[in-house]
């Protein structure tokens, strides 16, 4: 037996939308940040930065997490820091 599944279009990664909720994209159910030129999406202990168009691997930013896989390191601030100090980039990959 099939069903048919459907996510709310209020879901969203909250990592993301407490970071930049003006850039977290609807189009991708709130799993993603896009900007003019990349996006960024959260992976376990990584956020990645990808170009729109070809959703090539521009870069990875790492959280630090203990061996229990429990974040060290304040994930959303981390990733605050990395939109101020590369928001041209975002904007012109």
């Amino acid at each position: 037996m099939q069903t048919q599944s459907k996510w709310s279009e209020n879901t969203y990664m909250p990592y993301l939308k407490i970071a930049d909720e003006a850039h977290l994209s609807r189009d991708s159910m709130g799993q993603k940040l896009k900007y003019e030129n990349a996006y960024i999406e959260c992976e376990n202990a990584t956020y990645l930065i990808k170009k729109n168009v070809t959703g090539e691997e521009l870069e990875r930013i790492s959280i630090n997490q203990n061996e229990d896989g429990i974040d060290t390191e304040d994930r959303i601030m981390k990733l605050k820091d990395y939109l101020v100090s590369n928001h041209d980039i975002l904007q012109s990959v």
